[in-house]
Formats: structure tokens, sequence, C-alpha cells
């Protein structure tokens, strides 16, 4: 708790209050533990500090009445950093940095924080549960719900580290993330490098977005052995499936892009192309 204190002290000055509906609830306190009680829902937040960070955990219901859309906030406070970096959505698929002068000017969707305060930097990494999705908004750390005839919530909210060095204090946070058990999946350091990536291989979507198909993909494996390179790996990305815009109708390939199937179009370019992997 102590730790926690210094860092939203240090980085944010905020008071810990929550936003719901242009409502403000400011919570009472038990101990460790931030209590938030509305018509709404009731809350829990407590910070878990380790050796490299602090996570944010909550314990939460909603009650009835409770929209199924429903979001609230936690308010980032009034500190104005030196520098600000984020990572939000540019559209569904991408995510691109992005550099607001304020809290107030981070745009809807920002995944990830990185701060400077003179000499020390801060990260806040908003995290996801079963349930819910947190992000950064307009000065404010969002939940969205966003699931039909969900009332609990539980889990980890956000992760929060400092340092002088900005690539340990990224570093940092998702260590204490991983050392709290909000994240369950190996971390970057812990994983092994697939060999095959190391060569040369080809993806489709930079070429033809969501118009690939069969043959486009063997006019450009034309033009890549015509050259004298033959990749070893080749990745058939978005836009092989049967869509209505973006509505998936069928479980399967569009035929007419494909009409040897799937299948058919792999093993041609395993065979004729001399190609290793296909994905």
């Amino acid at each position: 708790m102590e730790l926690f204190t210094e860092y939203v002290k240090d980085a944010f000055l905020s008071d810990f209050a929550l936003e719901y509906k242009e409502t403000i609830i400011m919570p009472k306190q038990n101990g460790d533990t931030f209590i938030y009680d509305t018509d709404m829902f009731s809350l829990m937040m407590t910070p878990r500090e380790n050796e490299n960070g602090v996570c944010l955990f909550i314990e939460g219901e909603a009650k009835d009445g409770f929209p199924s859309d429903g979001a609230f906030s936690f308010l980032l406070g009034n500190k104005t950093p030196d520098g600000i970096m984020t990572v939000k959505h540019d559209c569904r698929w991408w995510m691109i940095p992005d550099f607001p002068k304020s809290y107030a000017d981070i745009r809807r969707e920002s995944q990830f924080m990185l701060l400077k305060m003179g000499n020390v930097y801060f990260t806040l990494a908003p995290l996801v549960g079963e349930n819910y999705r947190f992000e950064l908004c307009e000065g404010k750390l969002t939940v969205h719900i966003g699931t039909d005839g969900e009332k609990k919530l539980s889990g980890a909210v956000c992760v929060i580290s400092r340092s002088t060095d900005p690539y340990k204090c990224v570093t940092d946070a998702f260590l204490s993330a991983k050392e709290s058990g909000a994240i369950r999946v190996s971390l970057r350091k812990d994983r092994v490098y697939p060999d095959m990536f190391r060569r040369l291989g080809y993806c489709t979507w930079n070429t033809f977005y969501r118009g690939v198909s069969e043959k486009g993909i063997f006019e450009k494996l034309d033009e890549l052995r015509n050259a004298g390179i033959t990749p070893y790996w080749v990745i058939i990305d978005d836009g092989w499936m049967l869509t209505d815009g973006e509505i998936l109708v069928a479980d399967g390939e569009d035929t007419e892009k494909f009409p040897n199937g799937l299948r058919g179009c792999i093993s041609a370019i395993k065979e004729k192309y001399g190609v290793k992997y296909v994905g």
C-alpha cells in the first residue's frame, strides 16, 4: 500500500475517485482496500505490491438495473507529466503509438501508457479479465463489461511500475503482473522464438489485404521464384473466409477466391513452390 500511494501521488495525484454516468463516487477505505457502493454496483479495489510494481485487483457485483454495456471509470487525477506515450487502437486489429499532451488527451481504446515525471518513468498498463476489459481514455481508466447476464467482476484491472530507466519500467510492469497472477501466459523472456521465423517468409496481408485469393498468391510466388527467392513459410492472412462485410457467414473458405479449397491451395504452395510451412 505504501508503494501504491507513492506511485499515485507522484504520477497521478488521484484521490481514487470513481465515475459512473457523470457521477463521482468517493471510496471508503478499510485497511488497504477501497470500497465503492452505489445503487448500480458494489466494488472493492485492493493494491497488491511486489518488488517490481503494483497490481490493482477488483471484486465487484452489479445490482439489478446495471446495463449489460455498463462502464465505470477510475479518474487518473490532475498531474501534468513531462511526457506521455500511449499505445492505442488505430482500428480493430492495429495498435499504434500516440503522444498525448495530457491525461485528458488520451485517445479511446488506449491499452498502455508510459509517463515521464522529471527523471522518473511510470508505466500503467490496463489488463483484461474473464468478463471485462480495461482501457485508458480521456483522463480515465475505464472498465467495460459488455456481457449480458454478468453480475460479478473479479480480477486485476491494471499494473503500475516506476523506474529511472524507461525500458526497465515497462519490463517491471509485466513482471509485476506475472508475479501477482494477473498475467497467466509466459512473458517474452520465457518464450522460445520459433526457428522458422528467423528465416524469410511471406504474408499476404500487405499485398492483398482482404482481397487475397489462390490466383493472387500463386502470381506473387511466381514473382518471388523468378527473382530467385523461395520463402520458408507463407501466411495466408485475413480475407480467405466467406464473409458479408464484417460478418462471417460460413464456416470455411470463400470458394470463389479458393476454387480448390484451402487444402488444395496449401498443397500447391508446398509442392510447386517448395515452401516448408503454410498457415
